[in-house]
């Protein structure tokens, strides 16, 4: 620990010897100057932005002289974007229309994809015949409903089928299970026969 006699109180001011020259970088600590944050934080950005500038310009010299450097900078382009298209290719959604074959004058036609209704609709014959009014609606000519196609998800789904007829005693209700491709076109098709219901998916060719 070090004293000081009554000729060196800490409260007088301190004087360099006049052989002594203090280096230039020195500053007394009563005198130092703490700067505003404001240029601090001015001289951080542009040290940062300096040393990305410095980074841009390696990283292009690099591109112009190694052939590694421009492979593995197409590989980190590519691989985001290679991504990004598979997973758009694999949510596109399906198309399904459903074809309702059936004898009946009149019906009505309701169709539920997981549940929630997407067809509601009423379907005629074209059997008018007054010979026909007089046969079982199985012994008479069959038509063909076309519904709209209706978009679906690209995941498994469980389609429902109500045909009801106005005239008839017909009143069938039938599931079925799908899994259509990303993108595809299918066709449901519907049968309406004796007392019964039957179903039938079919995938569209790729035209190409």
């Amino acid at each position: 620990m070090a004293f000081m006699d009554a000729d060196h109180s800490p409260d007088q001011n301190f004087q360099w010897p006049e052989s002594y020259q203090p280096p230039d970088s020195y500053v007394a600590p009563d005198l130092a100057i703490v700067e505003p944050f404001s240029v601090r934080f001015k001289r951080a950005v542009e040290n940062i932005s300096a040393d990305l500038v410095d980074a841009a310009h390696t990283f292009v010299e690099n591109l112009q002289t190694s052939m590694a450097w421009r492979m593995c900078t197409f590989a980190v382009i590519m691989l985001p974007l290679g991504l990004g298209i598979r997973s758009h290719l694999e949510n596109r959604p399906a198309k399904l229309q459903v074809i309702c074959y059936h004898p009946f004058h009149a019906a009505e036609i309701t169709v539920w994809a997981d549940d929630k209704q997407v067809i509601d609709d009423v379907i005629t014959g074209a059997a008018t015949y007054e010979s026909h009014h007089w046969r079982p609606y199985w012994q008479r000519e069959a038509t063909a409903y076309y519904s709209a196609p209706m978009k679906l998800t690209h995941q498994p789904h469980t389609i429902r089928v109500r045909v009801a007829s106005t005239e008839d005693p017909y009143d069938r209700t039938q599931l079925t299970s799908v899994d259509l491709a990303p993108a595809s076109e299918n066709t449901l098709q519907v049968s309406c026969g004796k007392g019964r219901m039957a179903f039938a998916v079919y995938e569209h060719p790729d035209p190409k």
